[in-house]
């Protein structure tokens, strides 16, 4: 019957020389790869062989000399993932921001779950100054399905309510535009950008979100920043980021004006401007009890600690 004549017709093909084996597998589609993997276990050399010669064929400007042949199939179906998104439009509560660009957004864990926080930006002449937060409720299961389950496949998201909310209080960043904004735990980091007139900006601003809901959020207080380093200086349309579960905060490049005319015009705009490729890391953290400082406000102080092209310890 038919069951017997498929595993003769598998018996055979494994027989093959592996140059053909790998030949006729290089013709298959990925979803037809990952069924012959299941087919036969004496396929499994060749399949994840041809899983790392796809990867590295598709994707030739990484570098995946150290990828095992048993995470290439994962790696190539996330990569191949990436190269279709689908984007969906989705209605969200609450007053969104004016229209604008160059405004500075990141995302940002905080004591109820995770936000996108929106700062600044610039429509024309006009700068603003303002911050809101995108912040998603509890998933919905209309279709009563497995919420977690269609979490997985890209759906569940698409259920969450969104909803905008305004930051209010002291302490907010000036109007700015081509800012940077990176995530260092439950505390979200902005510096510099370009304010117009005044051109190039070096401030860092920290708003804490680990009260939770954005209501509680705040900006913390002017000189309340204990800063050690070498500061990044003035520049704007430069790249920030940290790392998930870090408080370290990257900052990369820029536009930066040259050093005769800045050290000019120190608190005034600098019509000179270069790129810049410095690299810099600020560790970011959150007040900490009172132990031997020399004042109870320095031992509930933020502190920023910059380093310029690496890390610094302490």
């Amino acid at each position: 019957g038919q069951p017997a004549t498929f595993l003769g017709m598998r018996a055979e093909f494994t027989l093959l020389p592996p140059e053909l084996v790998g030949l006729v597998l290089s013709h298959c589609t990925d979803e037809a790869l990952e069924a012959l993997a299941c087919v036969s276990s004496a396929l499994g050399p060749a399949v994840r062989d041809n899983w790392l010669k796809r990867l590295k064929e598709r994707y030739p400007h990484s570098p995946w000399e150290r990828v095992c042949p048993d995470e290439a199939r994962r790696l190539c179906r996330g990569m191949e993932t990436l190269r279709s998104p689908r984007w969906v439009r989705t209605p969200a509560d609450g007053l969104p921001p004016a229209d604008r660009g160059g405004q500075a957004s990141v995302a940002v864990d905080t004591g109820a779950g995770r936000a996108i926080v929106v700062h600044g930006g610039a429509n024309g002449n006009v700068f603003h100054s303002d911050s809101y937060a995108l912040i998603a409720g509890a998933v919905s299961d209309e279709a009563g399905g497995d919420s977690q389950r269609q979490q997985r496949r890209g759906v569940g998201c698409m259920r969450r309510p969104l909803r905008w909310v305004a930051l209010e209080g002291k302490g907010c960043p000036s109007p700015r535009w081509a800012h940077s904004a990176g995530a260092a735990g439950t505390t979200v980091a902005l510096y510099g950008g370009n304010c117009g007139a005044d051109g190039a900006l070096s401030d860092l601003s920290v708003l804490d979100c680990s009260a939770g809901e954005p209501e509680a959020w705040r900006w913390l207080p002017a000189g309340s920043l204990l800063e050690k380093g070498d500061r990044p200086g003035r520049r704007h349309s430069h790249a920030a980021c940290g790392a998930p579960g870090s408080d370290v905060l990257w900052l990369f490049g820029g536009i930066v004006p040259l050093e005769e005319e800045a050290a000019a015009q120190p608190f005034g705009p600098a019509l000179a401007m270069d790129a810049s490729n410095d690299l810099f890391a600020a560790v970011i953290r959150p007040p900490r009890a009172h132990r031997s400082l020399a004042s109870a406000e320095a031992a509930q102080a933020q502190r920023a600690l910059w380093a310029r092209g690496r890390l610094l310890e302490g």
